[in-house]
């Protein structure tokens, strides 16, 4: 009894270091960015997760489209079918997936941050319940079970997440880097200022982020000193999160990936 029972706690023990994985990542980044190069280990970490995950779902799909849409054997069949093609698909897509979340961190703060860590439960509560659901009520097959939990996982997540970011945001003031004249080049100016990083190519991506945030802020309030008007703060928010989706989503499926790769390796047995 007692191997099993110290059997079972490491992998329950190994899920919930998976859960607290990818809030310890942002908060690692959001802490260490400005410091030196040495923390692009955090980027090419995350990278390495989203393109493991984007490559799974990729060939799953290829087999279906392949086979669905093509003559076997065919120029096209063997083009949508290639390993090699889906294998640079995903370092595309989880390059791009990378530097969105990364560059989005800093102009985040602690609150947020604290949200997104909540979330991570949330993802895993989302996880298990769609993976109960897919061996129970849904009959999903088997070896599809785990890609089907994880993608509906992040469908559900996001929205949800989206709406309490909304919501928090809508109880923060404006940005201090927000030029109250709602000078544009003041407004670019300050907003880059407010990050920076002693590596060069970190340096240049987060303050290309925190412009582009800038530029979203004053072209909601352009034309109009009413800063505090509780409206234009809807709008503005609203575009600021229309903005962060993609990190948002970035964040979901690597949570996911993080919680379903450490349950199938800890507890292998449930999903015999």
């Amino acid at each position: 009894m007692m191997p099993a029972a110290n059997s079972a706690f490491v992998g329950v023990s190994v899920i919930v270091a998976a859960i607290t994985a990818g809030p310890l990542l942002l908060l690692t980044w959001s802490a260490l960015y400005a410091s030196s190069c040495v923390v692009l280990l955090i980027p090419m970490f995350i990278a390495a997760v989203l393109t493991l995950a984007t490559r799974e779902q990729l060939r799953q799909r290829r087999r279906c489209v392949a086979d669905c849409y093509f003559v076997s054997g065919s120029l096209l069949h063997r083009l949508v079918s290639s390993t090699k093609l889906v294998t640079l698909l995903s370092l595309l897509v989880s390059a791009g997936l990378t530097t969105v979340l990364l560059a989005s961190v800093p102009g985040w703060g602690l609150p947020v941050l604290g949200l997104l860590a909540l979330d991570a439960v949330l993802i895993a509560l989302l996880y298990f319940g769609l993976l109960r659901a897919a061996s129970a009520g849904l009959r999903v097959r088997g070896a599809f079970r785990a890609l089907f939990a994880r993608r509906w996982a992040v469908m559900v997540n996001l929205p949800l997440v989206l709406l309490a970011l909304l919501w928090l945001q809508l109880q923060q003031p404006p940005p201090v880097w927000l030029d109250g004249a709602l000078n544009l080049e003041a407004t670019l100016r300050a907003a880059s200022d407010s990050v920076g990083s002693q590596c060069l190519l970190i340096d240049k991506v987060v303050r290309l982020n925190m412009e582009k945030e800038a530029f979203s802020w004053w072209l909601t309030l352009k034309g109009s000193g009413l800063i505090d008007d509780s409206r234009l703060r809807w709008v503005a928010w609203l575009l600021f999160l229309l903005s962060g989706t993609l990190a948002l989503w970035a964040y979901s499926r690597l949570c996911v990936y993080l919680i379903s790769s450490a349950h199938q390796r800890a507890l292998p047995h449930d999903h015999e």
